[in-house]
């Protein structure tokens, strides 16, 4: 089999896979005892393009934070 074959069966595999690339779910984050984020459920489908709009202070920053992984105090 050659290497070319072997790249097209995994972009193929990779292709149908319908496992969501992010699946998050924040049941709360407090600052400072004041609840900032609360019953949060976010997937994204690979190739889906997402966008977080709000307010200043909403939370768009904290969630991206926990997203990269940067912000685990949260339950």
């Amino acid at each position: 089999m050659s290497d070319t074959h072997l790249l097209t069966e995994r972009v193929a595999a990779v292709a149908r896979d319908d496992t969501p690339l992010l699946d998050l779910r924040v049941e709360r984050k407090r600052y400072d005892g004041r609840i900032v984020l609360a019953d949060i459920a976010l997937q994204v489908a690979r190739g889906e393009i997402v966008c977080l709009v709000g307010p200043s202070g909403c939370g768009k920053s904290t969630l991206l934070r926990i997203v990269a992984g940067l912000d685990g105090d949260y339950r």
